[in-house]
């Protein structure tokens, strides 16, 4: 049970300690976005020591235990060989970057981005590395997609024309509230000054009766 927490406790820190390979895990239907492979995902691993990595590569989770390739990117083979992308994400576009060097680890770079993410390019995906014959993996993220209510209210932004238009239509609305209520009001005083001087006239007519 004690080896347990501190594994638990362990991969906590370590998976924390690691920088996401996506700015954030939900995104709209229809959104941009970067999905980052570098040294600076694998922070902890691999050794320090390591001045290059042979290889980035991300990939996607597609059954219980199996990863779809989506892209690599291989500095040190033959030129035909260095970069590729599936075919599978021929509208998304991919970056291979600053890897022709044996001090690339802090400048290498796989960067995928992603246009037009959909409910179906949800998943989990990673990153891995080669450093000599050793394979590291990021921490694999599950990046969500949510679907935009069509029949909710669009908002905008404050000093955007519809803001103005929201902002003008508003006040307007009050400011005819306000005439309402002051003209019932006023209306209220008229009515109440008449009923006043009707009943001081009948008084008055009242007391002429008597005294003729």
């Amino acid at each position: 049970m004690y080896s347990t927490f501190i594994f638990l406790a362990y991969w906590i820190v370590y998976s924390a300690a690691q920088q996401s390979i996506v700015d954030k895990l939900q995104y709209n239907v229809g959104d941009t976005f970067d999905i980052t492979c570098n040294a600076a995902k694998f922070i902890g691993q691999p050794p320090t020591t390591a001045t290059y990595l042979y290889s980035l590569k991300l990939m996607r989770k597609t059954a219980a235990n199996d990863y779809t390739l989506i892209a690599y990117y291989k500095p040190f083979v033959a030129p035909e060989e260095r970069n590729y992308s599936n075919p599978l994400f021929s509208h998304w576009a991919f970056q291979f970057l600053n890897g022709e060097s044996y001090e690339n680890r802090p400048s290498m770079n796989l960067i995928v981005t992603v246009h037009s993410f959909q409910c179906t390019d949800s998943g989990l995906y990673k990153c891995t590395t080669q450093v000599a014959e050793k394979v590291y993996e990021t921490v694999p993220v599950n990046i969500t997609a949510r679907a935009i209510d069509s029949t909710s209210k669009p908002e905008f932004p404050k000093g955007s024309a519809g803001s103005n238009v929201g902002s003008i239509v508003a006040g307007g609305i009050l400011l005819l509230i306000i005439i309402g209520v002051l003209i019932y009001f006023f209306g209220i005083q008229k009515k109440k000054q008449q009923d006043e001087v009707s009943e001081d006239f009948s008084q008055k007519k009242v007391v002429a009766t008597d005294v003729w």
